[in-house]
């Protein structure tokens, strides 16, 4: 049976001097929540408690240093519009004692509360995780002293009866002192307002991260949007660092009143002054713009960012730091690398979606004490080589389900051909959890990245987990700098391992390629390419595939090289006789001792279907899975059913088409080795399309 991961809480405080901006938030970005803040539902209610020792024992005293401001932090994961206005909050706060620290579940009572604020929620942006960073802020219309000694309750209403979509809010688990235990929230989503009295809110540990603000008269605010900076990438031109300046007092700023300085030191150095071009308001940003900083000696970078102005009255929000790595660039290869700390080229990661779940230099050694094991897995995992390898960890992660993130390396030049190999581990227990390793390339230095090929961590035969290894073409990259990562996505499943990485290219091309084009005559896909040279050549598999990542050898077509070598060119052409869905084709270049080369992948765009088709059906022989295209020329509900030879029904699956290809996966792990038929019926009695495949 799983267990949660109990996450180790490190909340942020400020309480320098009498300062009045005080965040109470995890700083190990541990998680976010759409249920919070702005909710699920139509209609949101929460109630969450805020500890005296977390918001400071002398902040927001007594009639004249009251809460003045919220704000909250929206997370990068969000997917709504940015700026947003969310309407219909009422937000409450009173004191409460300090035992009260949790919540049972229950409705609320607006005793003892006041109504602070009335109206919108303004949702700016999404800024770096935990930064409170130009994300959500309400000035209150009732400033709200705190009383010395007790803890700050917040009840946050949304009567709009609009589903406030897209948002998620950083969140802190638990409190400063539980342990990460402690229900400190309690809430309620859905389709009927919330009443007093009466709506039970179902309790949580999960609990907004807050700022609370009293702005003084003199305040100028730096920040700068982490988001938009890569965390580690190669550099070769002069980079651009934005900043904000922003009024967060309530006096205006005069024209060249505030200086922003930013300081680079360690493997590269750089500074620089801008004063303020404009007069700000309260509340008006100025952007700050840093060009011309070199970042190409690679090392660490540590930037600050700060704001002098003549009686600033808020000194804690004047700095921003951050680190920047200047990663290294390969040119020479082969590129090999395990998990050694001595030999860690794959060092560098990339959250893409909620929490990160890879772990760097886990201290594993080939012993049975210190292998790699969890409840659910038949036997532990040891490294492929040496001591070390690198942990996927699925399991552990709390309702991990969606999570992924990216291990990735420095940059890679290269000329075709080139691939890159890793060696993962599968096993056969958790068979409800398709946990998987994707490799991905960035172009864009690890801002964004591409799928190439996916591999499942489930395997039918995998009795104990097993170390298998995995190969893809990195061609189509060729000439490009570009980062090479491994994502790894949580189903919460078992654990990924992975070791023995390498990245080959700049080889002696064996086949020099000239033109790969495919086009769709008569009813069928012409394929057609030429090579000028040839060495050592076999021939070509011509591999075909219905989504571009995963593809299926359907021909072997020889070399015209005599004895595999030749200087002239050569043309080479085939005919496959596919359906009229969308196909995708690449060739695989053999050579005679066993080496290999990709294409670059073509497609071709079939026809508008006339009919429910079959299309493709791969892969065939099939071991646990096979995916079907199937067209449709309307919307419609279509029966697969599955029979062995004998007509006997093995399997049968309905589902929802729409125009155009639908790619359908089943799952035949359970049959028994043999021949079986596809076949494809309608409720409105189409015709029927039928496909053969082999179970190994």
């Amino acid at each position: 049976m799983k267990k949660s991961l109990l996450l180790g809480l490190l909340f942020l405080i400020s309480t320098i001097g009498w300062s009045q901006t005080i965040s109470v938030a995890q700083a190990d970005k541990a998680g976010s929540s759409s249920n919070v803040i702005s909710g699920a539902g139509a209609y949101h209610a929460l109630e969450a408690i805020y500890l005296d020792a977390e918001i400071g024992a002398s902040n927001f005293i007594g009639v004249g240093n009251e809460i003045q401001k919220i704000r909250f932090a929206a997370n990068t994961n969000s997917t709504g519009t940015f700026p947003g206005s969310i309407a219909g909050y009422s937000i409450y706060m009173k004191n409460v004692a300090a035992g009260t620290k949790t919540f049972t579940a229950g409705s609320y009572s607006l005793s003892g509360y006041t109504l602070v604020y009335t109206g919108a929620l303004s949702a700016t942006s999404a800024g770096a995780p935990y930064s409170f960073t130009f994300d959500a802020e309400v000035t209150l219309t009732t400033p709200f002293a705190r009383t010395a000694g007790n803890n700050l309750q917040v009840l946050i209403l949304r009567n709009s009866g609009i589903a406030a979509t897209g948002y998620a809010w950083d969140c802190s688990n638990g409190n400063s002192v539980d342990g990460g235990t402690a229900n400190t929230s309690r809430r309620y989503n859905g389709a009927t307002q919330a009443v007093e009295n009466s709506t039970s809110l179902s309790v949580s540990a999960f609990r907004p991260a807050i700022q609370l603000i009293r702005p003084v008269s003199n305040d100028a605010t730096v920040t700068v949007d982490g988001a938009t900076l890569p965390t580690a990438s190669c550099f070769s031109t002069p980079q651009t660092v934005i900043a904000y300046l922003k009024n967060s007092g309530t006096s205006t700023i005069a024209i060249g009143g505030a200086s922003v300085k930013i300081d680079v030191t360690g493997a590269n150095t750089y500074t620089t002054t801008v004063n303020n071009t404009g007069a700000l308001a309260a509340n008006a940003s100025e952007m700050i713009i840093f060009s011309g900083i070199n970042l190409n000696n690679a090392g660490v970078n540590n930037f600050k960012i700060y704001s002098t102005m003549a009686g600033d009255g808020n000194a804690t929000n004047d700095t921003a730091a951050f680190t920047i790595t200047t990663t290294a660039t390969y040119n020479t290869y082969p590129v090999n690398t395990s998990a050694e700390t001595n030999n860690l080229v794959f060092q560098y990661l990339k959250t893409l979606n909620v929490s990160n779940h890879w772990t760097l230099n886990s201290a594993i050694t080939a012993s049975a004490t210190g292998a790699f094991k969890n409840t659910d897995l038949t036997d532990s995992i040891f490294p492929k080589t040496g001591t070390r390898f690198y942990v996927q960890d699925n399991y552990s992660g709390a309702n991990s389900t969606g999570h992924s993130s990216v291990l990735y390396a420095g940059c890679f030049n290269f000329s075709s051909p080139a691939n890159i190999s890793f060696w993962m581990t599968q096993d056969n227990s958790l068979n409800t959890s398709l946990d998987s390793i994707y490799v991905v390339v960035s172009t864009d230095k690890a801002a964004t990245w591409t799928r190439l090929q996916g591999f499942g961590r489930l395997s039918a035969s995998a009795l104990l987990p097993t170390w298998v290894q995995q190969t893809v073409s990195l061609n189509s990259y060729a000439g490009q700098t570009i980062h090479i990562g491994l994502e790894g996505v949580s189903k919460w499943g078992n654990v990924i391992g992975v070791d023995d990485i390498s990245v080959t290219a700049n080889a002696p091309v064996p086949v020099t390629f000239g033109e790969f084009v495919g086009v769709r005559e008569n009813n069928s896909n012409q394929l057609k390419w030429n090579t000028y040279t040839e060495t050592n050549n076999q021939g070509f598999e011509l591999q075909r595939s219905v989504n571009g990542t995963e593809f299926t050898t359907i021909a072997f077509v020889p070399t015209k090289a005599i004895n595999g070598n030749s200087n002239s060119e050569l043309n080479y052409t085939f005919q496959d006789k596919a359906s009229s869905a969308t196909t995708y084709y690449q060739l695989k270049q053999l050579d005679k001792d066993g080496k290999y080369a990709y294409s670059k992948v073509v497609s071709i765009k079939g026809e508008k279907p006339t009919r429910f088709e079959l299309a493709n059906l791969y892969p065939n022989p099939a071991k646990e899975t096979i995916k079907v295209t199937v067209a449709a020329p309307k919307a419609a509900v279509v029966t697969l059913t599955v029979t062995d030879m004998t007509g006997k029904v093995v399997m049968k699956q309905n589902n929802q088409l729409t125009m155009g290809d639908n790619n359908i996966a089943l799952n035949v792990a359970a049959l028994n080795a043999g021949n079986y038929i596809v076949r494809l019926s309608c409720a409105d009695g189409c015709e029927y399309s039928i496909q053969r495949f082999v179970k190994q």
